[in-house]
């Protein structure tokens, strides 16, 4: 061991494992000033050079950026005790840390398969989980890169939101090393393993998620692995190109009905759904939404619509030709981000305020 890495009393600059993983749980995985993702480990007090152990009660987690602010003496000590007392991630309930994607490929890597100038990575039950967004109409749009991710028991454990990572810091443990981040819901296994190095491809490396009745893995061999309903589906080194959507698999969830076909038209004509184009979608009936083919897809209250899952999908939004069920931002509430069409985009540009239809969420 050379002297570099050792300090006065023999201690070395290699941090345990044991020791990072209790100081990231403590701090909210991210740095206790700011919230971001990628960090480094703090000694706060005794400095490194005077420390004779790794104490996780005197060492916290701080970005380059603040590291550098507290090593060049600009930030005192006695501040980040206070941060380390009360964590950014631990009182936002995220950890958060911008990527920086190749702006002239889109391009994404999942396993040994790549999807490239695919709009929809990934879509299950009609709800897409990855995908990549860009205005067609504008040539210096940005490429923004989206996903929402589970792990093996259906919890989110977080986002891609536009070019952002976003971890929900609850149980799962979050670790970013360089420009990879690693999630793991359990300790022995790795629920998501992606790499965001900069002006590169997104490569997601290993997965392990379930949606509704969907187990999704990415396997160390790279394969992909579909699990809908025990059926066992293995994908191997695929590629797509200039597609709409990549895999996409099961049908939105419905219920066949056998609701009176009098009541059902006789109400038709005052209960319509439509979509931000006045195209009629289904209809509201007694708290429970149907389909054209009076399958029953989703309920609502109090102006909110759900899935059967039951998932929040939308609020209720009426006009002059019937109801639509949208969303006033791309996004919600938690940061989950919200997949809109380029259509709906472009509409947008002729509204005061934008609002984002989600009904595709229960029509296909």
């Amino acid at each position: 061991m050379t002297k570099q890495s050792i300090n006065k009393y023999g201690l070395s600059r290699t941090i345990p494992s044991d020791i990072k993983n209790q100081i990231r749980r403590a701090d909210g995985y991210g740095c206790v000033k700011c919230g971001n993702l990628f960090i480094e480990y703090e000694h706060i007090e005794p400095l490194y050079c005077d420390a004779k152990v790794h104490d996780p009660e005197k060492m916290t987690l701080l970005c380059k950026g603040c590291h550098g602010d507290s090593t060049g003496r600009r930030l005192p000590k006695e501040l980040i005790k206070k941060f380390k007392a009360n964590p950014h991630c631990k009182n936002k309930g995220i950890v958060k840390g911008q990527f920086y994607p190749d702006p002239t490929k889109m391009e994404v890597y999942c396993g040994s398969s790549v999807f490239r100038d695919t709009q929809i990575i990934l879509e299950i039950n009609g709800k897409p989980l990855i995908w990549v967004s860009r205005d067609d109409y504008n040539e210096f749009s940005p490429l923004f890169y989206n996903a929402i991710f589970y792990d093996s028991d259906g919890n989110k454990i977080g986002y891609l939101n536009k070019n952002h990572f976003v971890g929900l810091v609850k149980t799962a443990d979050i670790k970013s090393i360089a420009s990879r981040v690693e999630v793991r819901s359990r300790p022995k296994e790795i629920t998501l393993d992606i790499d965001l190095e900069g002006y590169k491809s997104i490569r997601i490396n290993r997965i392990n998620m379930k949606y509704l009745n969907t187990h999704v893995v990415i396997e160390k061999n790279g394969d992909i692995v579909l699990d809908p309903r025990g059926a066992n589906n293995r994908l191997s080194s695929i590629g797509t190109s200039h597609c709409r959507v990549g895999i996409a698999i099961n049908r939105i969830p419905r219920i066949p009905t056998k609701i009176n076909t009098l009541v059902f038209y006789a109400r038709e004509g005052l209960n319509n759904i439509i979509d931000i184009f006045g195209q009629i979608k289904g209809h509201f009936i007694d708290g429970k939404i149907y389909d054209k083919n009076k399958n029953l897809v989703g309920y609502y209250k109090d102006n909110k619509v759900y899935n059967l899952a039951p998932e929040f999908i939308g609020n209720i939004l009426k006009n002059s030709l019937g109801a639509m069920i949208v969303m006033d931002k791309d996004e919600y509430d938690d940061q989950e981000p919200i997949w809109f069409s380029n259509e709906n985009a472009i509409y947008n540009k002729f509204l005061n305020k934008p609002i984002y239809d989600t009904s595709y969420r229960l029509f296909n």
